[in-house]
Order: C-alpha cells, then sequence, then structure tokens
C-alpha cells in the first residue's frame, strides 16, 4: 500500500479527531467520507478562496477520547441474552466475554460497544488472548448499543470469518482493533477493516428489553 508521510504538525491536528482505536487513516476516510456526502469535494478544489474550505482551524471539532463509565453488571445480562439468542443451550458467562454452553465444545467472545453518535459508529478492542489462540469452536459477537441508545444488537461472525477478520485488524499493545461504521456511499454498515463483509444483514436486535438503571 502507499504510504503517506505526515510533518508532525500536520499528524498533531490530525489527533484532535482521534476517537476511541483511532488511526490516521480512519481520521482521513472520515473526512473524505463528510466531503463527499455534502457533496464539497468542487469547494475543496476551489483554488484561493478559504472560505470555502469546511475543514480549517476555526471549524474543526475536537472529539474527547475520555471513556465512558461503564456498566458491567449491564453488559453481562446483555453478552446472555445473546448467547440465550443463539438457541446452543443454557449460556454461562466465563469472566467477563467468553460465552459457553452445558454439553458443548463452542464458545462466543462476546464483546461489547456503545454507540458513537459523532461518527456513527461501534468499535472494540479484542486482547491477544483470545485472538491468539483462536480455536475452530470459537464465535464472535460484536454486541452493539444501538442509535436509539436502548435497544442492542450483535454481529455474530462464524470461527472462520472471527480469524480472518483478526487478520485484517490492526494491533495496538496486544489488542486487535475492531470498527463497525455506517457508510454514506451506500448507508450500510461495514466492518471498517472488512468492508466487502455483509455485516448489515448480519445484525440481529436482541428482543428482550434490558432496564437501565
Amino acid at each position: 500500500m502507499p504510504v503517506i508521510r505526515l510533518s508532525p504538525n500536520l499528524f498533531k491536528r490530525l489527533e484532535d479527531y482521534v476517537l476511541g482505536f483511532d488511526t490516521p487513516q480512519n481520521v482521513i476516510e472520515r473526512i473524505l467520507d463528510y466531503l463527499d456526502s455534502n457533496n464539497l469535494k468542487d469547494e475543496v478544489n476551489r483554488p484561493g478562496d478559504e472560505s470555502a474550505r469546511p475543514i480549517s482551524n476555526s471549524t474543526r471539532r475536537v472529539v474527547h477520547t475520555t471513556k465512558k463509565r461503564r456498566d458491567p453488571k449491564k453488559e453481562a445480562e446483555l453478552k446472555l441474552l445473546v448467547g440465550k439468542s443463539l438457541n446452543w443451550g443454557n449460556p454461562n458467562l466465563m469472566g467477563s466475554s467468553v460465552i459457553t454452553f452445558p454439553n458443548s465444545d463452542k464458545r462466543v467472545l462476546c464483546k461489547y460497544s456503545s454507540f458513537s453518535g459523532e461518527q456513527r459508529r461501534w468499535f472494540w478492542g479484542v486482547s491477544k488472548k483470545y485472538w491468539k489462540e483462536w480455536l475452530k469452536t470459537d464465535h464472535l459477537a460484536l454486541l452493539l448499543q444501538n442509535e436509539d441508545l436502548d435497544t442492542y444488537s450483535y454481529l455474530l461472525l462464524t470461527s472462520e470469518e472471527g480469524s480472518k477478520l483478526f487478520a485484517m485488524c490492526s494491533e495496538s499493545n496486544g489488542e486487535k482493533k475492531i470498527n463497525l461504521r455506517q457508510y454514506s456511499a451506500d448507508g450500510k454498515l461495514h466492518l471498517q477493516e472488512w468492508q466487502e463483509f455483509d455485516a448489515e444483514s448480519r445484525v440481529s436486535r436482541i428482543d428482550t428489553p434490558i432496564e437501565t438503571q
């Protein structure tokens, strides 16, 4: 792939837009999506007219990376609901992320993400202890808070699909970073690291409501 070299000052400006597990490439892609969706390409290419440029020091928004407070109890309940919806038996939650089933060697690695309204996306981090020892009986469930912030869905990947996704994801401090976004090109959900995967049709809604404290 082409290598783009950025000056320290430009890289510092990109850092102002970083959210969660972002990279400069992800930020640049979001900026291009914004320009495409608002038909601003011609405006950016217009020379000598600074007022036509939509992204500048005076208009850019700084996205804070402070994490929202997590609710482990609620997330555990959601993960068990994911396990029940699979109809593989009565699920058990081992630790905080692994769902097991009686009389079965199947396991589901279930990771949760809240909805990021600023960028209309979700993101997960999968630690090395999970993806490094991935088994053929393992599945990956990406649990997500829906845009209404009150309901939830999940995206289930088979063992082979999970292994392929991990191979495509970037690694930072032993974690594989996974991003799910709604793209302006077709208005559908795509895994940023595996855009050919039909994530839109594979998302399942969790119908049982979870009470919010």
